[in-house]
Protein backbone atom coordinates (compact mmCIF):
# COMPACT_ATOMS: atom_id res chain seq x y z
CA UNK A 1 0.00 0.00 0.00
CA UNK A 2 2.70 2.44 0.68
CA UNK A 3 4.36 1.91 -2.19
CA UNK A 4 1.07 2.32 -4.52
CA UNK A 5 0.85 5.52 -2.55
CA UNK A 6 4.31 6.98 -3.46
CA UNK A 7 3.99 5.73 -6.91
CA UNK A 8 0.85 8.39 -7.22
CA UNK A 9 2.91 10.87 -5.34
CA UNK A 10 5.57 10.45 -8.20
CA UNK A 11 2.67 10.48 -10.88
CA UNK A 12 1.26 13.74 -9.16
CA UNK A 13 4.56 15.47 -9.38
CA UNK A 14 5.21 14.58 -12.85
CA UNK A 15 1.40 15.81 -14.11
CA UNK A 16 2.20 19.12 -12.00
CA UNK A 17 5.74 19.79 -14.06
CA UNK A 18 3.88 18.70 -16.74
CA UNK A 19 1.21 21.46 -16.81
CA UNK A 20 3.59 24.20 -15.78
CA UNK A 21 5.83 23.71 -18.57
CA UNK A 22 2.61 23.46 -20.85
CA UNK A 23 1.47 26.85 -19.11
CA UNK A 24 5.20 28.48 -19.57
CA UNK A 25 4.94 27.21 -23.52
CA UNK A 26 1.60 29.03 -23.57
CA UNK A 27 2.97 31.96 -22.11
CA UNK A 28 6.06 32.57 -24.29
CA UNK A 29 3.72 31.91 -27.46
CA UNK A 30 1.06 34.57 -26.13
CA UNK A 31 4.25 37.00 -26.00
CA UNK A 32 5.57 36.68 -29.12
CA UNK A 33 2.04 36.86 -30.53
CA UNK A 34 2.00 40.18 -28.63
CA UNK A 35 5.76 40.94 -29.97
CA UNK A 36 4.73 40.35 -33.83
CA UNK A 37 1.41 42.25 -33.65
CA UNK A 38 3.34 45.03 -31.88
CA UNK A 39 6.18 44.65 -34.63
CA UNK A 40 3.37 44.98 -37.07
CA UNK A 41 1.41 47.95 -35.91
CA UNK A 42 4.79 49.92 -35.80
CA UNK A 43 5.73 48.80 -39.51
CA UNK A 44 7.96 47.09 -38.57
CA UNK A 45 7.28 44.22 -40.71
CA UNK A 46 11.02 42.63 -41.33
CA UNK A 47 11.16 42.31 -37.47
CA UNK A 48 7.43 40.58 -37.76
CA UNK A 49 8.13 38.22 -40.12
CA UNK A 50 11.06 37.18 -38.10
CA UNK A 51 9.02 37.15 -34.95
CA UNK A 52 6.15 34.97 -36.79
CA UNK A 53 8.74 32.66 -38.79
CA UNK A 54 10.09 32.00 -34.85
CA UNK A 55 6.75 31.15 -33.36
CA UNK A 56 6.02 28.58 -36.19
CA UNK A 57 9.43 27.07 -35.30
CA UNK A 58 7.48 25.91 -31.75
CA UNK A 59 6.09 22.93 -32.64
CA UNK A 60 4.64 22.15 -28.85
CA UNK A 61 1.98 24.82 -29.29
CA UNK A 62 1.42 25.24 -32.62
CA UNK A 63 0.42 21.65 -32.80
CA UNK A 64 -1.57 21.95 -30.23
CA UNK A 65 -3.61 25.25 -31.50
CA UNK A 66 -4.84 24.67 -35.13
CA UNK A 67 -6.22 27.54 -35.27
CA UNK A 68 -3.28 30.02 -33.33
CA UNK A 69 -1.20 27.78 -36.45
CA UNK A 70 -3.80 29.84 -39.19
CA UNK A 71 -4.26 32.99 -37.32
CA UNK A 72 0.04 32.87 -37.54
CA UNK A 73 0.26 32.08 -41.38
CA UNK A 74 -2.29 34.62 -41.61
CA UNK A 75 -0.62 37.08 -39.26
CA UNK A 76 2.40 36.05 -41.78
CA UNK A 77 0.85 37.00 -44.64
CA UNK A 78 -0.33 40.34 -43.83
CA UNK A 79 3.84 41.05 -43.37
CA UNK A 80 4.77 39.66 -46.05
CA UNK A 81 2.22 41.46 -48.12
CA UNK A 82 3.39 44.75 -46.68
CA UNK A 83 7.12 43.59 -48.05
CA UNK A 84 6.17 43.22 -51.48
CA UNK A 85 6.71 39.70 -51.13
CA UNK A 86 3.59 38.65 -53.00
CA UNK A 87 5.00 34.85 -53.69
CA UNK A 88 5.70 34.35 -49.63
CA UNK A 89 2.36 36.19 -48.93
CA UNK A 90 0.04 33.81 -51.52
CA UNK A 91 2.28 30.80 -49.89
CA UNK A 92 0.87 31.87 -46.08
CA UNK A 93 -2.53 32.65 -46.95
CA UNK A 94 -3.07 29.10 -48.81
CA UNK A 95 -1.42 27.60 -45.55
CA UNK A 96 -4.08 29.36 -43.52
CA UNK A 97 -6.60 28.67 -45.79
CA UNK A 98 -5.74 24.63 -46.18
CA UNK A 99 -6.16 24.91 -42.10
CA UNK A 100 -9.09 27.00 -41.95
CA UNK A 101 -10.93 27.51 -45.42
CA UNK A 102 -13.86 29.36 -44.11
CA UNK A 103 -11.35 32.23 -43.22
CA UNK A 104 -13.05 34.71 -45.80
CA UNK A 105 -9.94 37.31 -44.54
CA UNK A 106 -7.42 35.50 -45.70
CA UNK A 107 -9.49 34.47 -48.98
CA UNK A 108 -10.25 38.32 -49.86
CA UNK A 109 -6.62 38.86 -49.09
CA UNK A 110 -4.93 35.97 -51.23
CA UNK A 111 -7.45 37.16 -54.26
CA UNK A 112 -5.89 40.54 -53.10
CA UNK A 113 -2.80 39.41 -52.98
CA UNK A 114 -2.97 37.68 -56.56
CA UNK A 115 -4.23 40.48 -58.60
CA UNK A 116 -0.80 42.22 -57.99
CA UNK A 117 0.86 39.17 -59.58
CA UNK A 118 2.96 39.52 -63.07
CA UNK A 119 0.94 36.11 -63.97
CA UNK A 120 -2.72 36.32 -64.37
CA UNK A 121 -5.17 33.41 -65.43
CA UNK A 122 -8.85 33.35 -66.22
CA UNK A 123 -10.16 30.16 -63.89
CA UNK A 124 -12.29 27.29 -65.42
CA UNK A 125 -15.89 27.98 -65.42
CA UNK A 126 -17.64 25.89 -63.03
CA UNK A 127 -21.78 24.40 -63.22
CA UNK A 128 -23.27 26.99 -60.93
CA UNK A 129 -24.64 24.39 -58.18
CA UNK A 130 -20.88 23.43 -57.51
CA UNK A 131 -19.73 26.42 -57.06
CA UNK A 132 -22.96 27.01 -54.69
CA UNK A 133 -22.09 23.88 -52.44
CA UNK A 134 -18.50 24.97 -52.28
CA UNK A 135 -19.82 27.92 -50.95
CA UNK A 136 -22.03 26.32 -48.49
CA UNK A 137 -19.43 24.32 -47.28
CA UNK A 138 -16.89 27.34 -46.64
CA UNK A 139 -19.31 29.11 -44.50
CA UNK A 140 -17.89 27.24 -41.82
CA UNK A 141 -14.66 25.16 -40.85
CA UNK A 142 -14.17 21.49 -40.95
CA UNK A 143 -14.19 21.37 -36.84
CA UNK A 144 -17.56 23.28 -37.01
CA UNK A 145 -19.62 21.24 -39.34
CA UNK A 146 -18.02 18.01 -36.81
CA UNK A 147 -19.19 19.81 -34.33
CA UNK A 148 -22.68 20.82 -35.90
CA UNK A 149 -22.89 17.06 -36.76
CA UNK A 150 -22.45 15.65 -33.39
CA UNK A 151 -24.38 18.12 -31.52
CA UNK A 152 -27.32 17.12 -34.13
CA UNK A 153 -26.67 13.67 -33.74
CA UNK A 154 -27.19 13.57 -29.54
CA UNK A 155 -30.46 15.92 -30.46
CA UNK A 156 -31.40 13.03 -32.83
CA UNK A 157 -31.05 10.24 -30.42
CA UNK A 158 -32.57 12.11 -27.28
CA UNK A 159 -35.46 12.85 -29.47
CA UNK A 160 -35.52 8.81 -30.71
CA UNK A 161 -35.60 7.89 -26.75
CA UNK A 162 -38.21 10.50 -25.67
CA UNK A 163 -40.54 8.74 -28.34
CA UNK A 164 -40.35 5.48 -27.21
CA UNK A 165 -42.00 6.56 -23.68
CA UNK A 166 -44.87 8.65 -25.72
CA UNK A 167 -47.97 6.74 -26.08
CA UNK A 168 -49.78 9.35 -28.64
CA UNK A 169 -49.13 7.56 -31.74
CA UNK A 170 -49.55 10.95 -34.18
CA UNK A 171 -47.21 12.70 -31.59
CA UNK A 172 -44.60 9.30 -31.41
CA UNK A 173 -44.57 9.75 -35.59
CA UNK A 174 -43.68 12.94 -35.59
CA UNK A 175 -41.15 12.79 -33.28
CA UNK A 176 -39.49 10.25 -34.82
CA UNK A 177 -39.69 11.78 -38.49
CA UNK A 178 -37.75 14.83 -36.78
CA UNK A 179 -35.08 12.62 -34.97
CA UNK A 180 -34.38 10.31 -38.66
CA UNK A 181 -34.50 14.27 -40.56
CA UNK A 182 -31.96 15.41 -37.86
CA UNK A 183 -30.05 12.40 -38.43
CA UNK A 184 -29.69 12.98 -42.57
CA UNK A 185 -28.12 16.38 -41.09
CA UNK A 186 -26.29 15.19 -38.93
CA UNK A 187 -24.62 12.51 -41.83
CA UNK A 188 -24.00 15.55 -44.21
CA UNK A 189 -22.18 17.49 -41.53
CA UNK A 190 -19.94 14.88 -41.67
CA UNK A 191 -19.81 14.58 -44.97
CA UNK A 192 -19.08 18.48 -45.22
CA UNK A 193 -16.24 18.44 -42.56
CA UNK A 194 -14.76 15.26 -44.45
CA UNK A 195 -14.79 16.92 -47.83
CA UNK A 196 -13.60 20.32 -46.26
CA UNK A 197 -10.79 18.47 -44.36
CA UNK A 198 -9.80 16.79 -47.31
CA UNK A 199 -10.89 17.52 -51.29
CA UNK A 200 -11.12 21.81 -50.43
CA UNK A 201 -8.04 21.49 -51.82
CA UNK A 202 -5.40 19.55 -53.82
CA UNK A 203 -3.38 17.16 -51.67
CA UNK A 204 -0.10 18.95 -52.80
CA UNK A 205 0.10 22.55 -53.67
CA UNK A 206 3.22 24.45 -54.39
CA UNK A 207 4.45 27.84 -55.24
CA UNK A 208 6.30 29.09 -57.51
CA UNK A 209 9.14 31.17 -55.89
CA UNK A 210 11.10 31.82 -58.70
CA UNK A 211 10.76 32.71 -62.49
CA UNK A 212 10.31 29.32 -64.59
CA UNK A 213 9.43 27.55 -67.36
CA UNK A 214 5.89 25.15 -68.04
CA UNK A 215 7.25 22.51 -70.48
CA UNK A 216 4.51 19.66 -71.84
CA UNK A 217 6.11 16.98 -71.08
CA UNK A 218 9.48 15.90 -68.45
CA UNK A 219 12.00 15.71 -70.90
CA UNK A 220 15.45 17.25 -71.67
CA UNK A 221 13.62 18.46 -75.34
CA UNK A 222 10.41 19.41 -73.74
CA UNK A 223 8.39 22.36 -75.45
CA UNK A 224 7.93 25.93 -73.53
CA UNK A 225 3.97 26.14 -72.88
CA UNK A 226 4.32 29.25 -70.94
CA UNK A 227 7.04 31.18 -68.58
CA UNK A 228 5.99 31.59 -64.54
CA UNK A 229 6.42 34.32 -62.46
CA UNK A 230 6.68 34.50 -58.32
CA UNK A 231 3.33 34.00 -56.90
CA UNK A 232 1.62 31.46 -58.65
CA UNK A 233 -0.40 28.64 -57.00
CA UNK A 234 0.04 25.10 -58.16
CA UNK A 235 -1.85 22.01 -57.83
CA UNK A 236 0.77 18.97 -58.06
CA UNK A 237 -1.17 15.63 -59.80
CA UNK A 238 2.48 13.84 -59.88
CA UNK A 239 5.89 13.50 -59.54
CA UNK A 240 8.58 12.45 -62.03
CA UNK A 241 12.40 11.40 -60.96
CA UNK A 242 14.22 14.91 -62.32
CA UNK A 243 12.19 17.11 -59.83
CA UNK A 244 10.01 17.26 -62.26
CA UNK A 245 6.58 17.88 -60.95
CA UNK A 246 2.64 17.55 -63.28
CA UNK A 247 0.84 20.54 -62.12
CA UNK A 248 -2.84 22.41 -63.16
CA UNK A 249 -2.31 26.11 -63.34
CA UNK A 250 -5.02 27.78 -62.17
CA UNK A 251 -6.92 28.55 -65.92
CA UNK A 252 -7.30 24.47 -65.19
CA UNK A 253 -4.26 23.53 -68.02
CA UNK A 254 -1.94 21.71 -67.18
CA UNK A 255 2.29 21.69 -67.62
CA UNK A 256 5.28 20.04 -66.02
CA UNK A 257 7.71 22.85 -63.79
CA UNK A 258 10.73 21.90 -62.09
CA UNK A 259 10.44 21.71 -58.09
CA UNK A 260 13.51 23.75 -57.85
CA UNK A 261 11.70 26.69 -58.26
CA UNK A 262 8.48 25.79 -55.87
CA UNK A 263 8.00 25.70 -52.49
CA UNK A 264 5.03 23.34 -51.00
CA UNK A 265 2.19 25.28 -49.50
Amino acid sequence: MKHLLNELKIMKRIICILFVLLHCCLNVSAQSADKAQKQYMQKDYVGAIATYEKLLTDTAVMQGNIRAKANVYYNLANCYYRTNNYALAVLNYQRALRIDPSDKDAAFNLQLTQTKLQDQFTPPSEMFFVTWMRMFIECMSATAWGYCALYLLVIATCIWILCKWLKRAMIKKIGMAISCLLLVFSLLSFAFAYAENNYMYAQKQVVVTSMCNAYDSPTQGAKVVKELHEGVLLDVEDEQQGGWLYVEMPDGNKVWVKNAATIKV
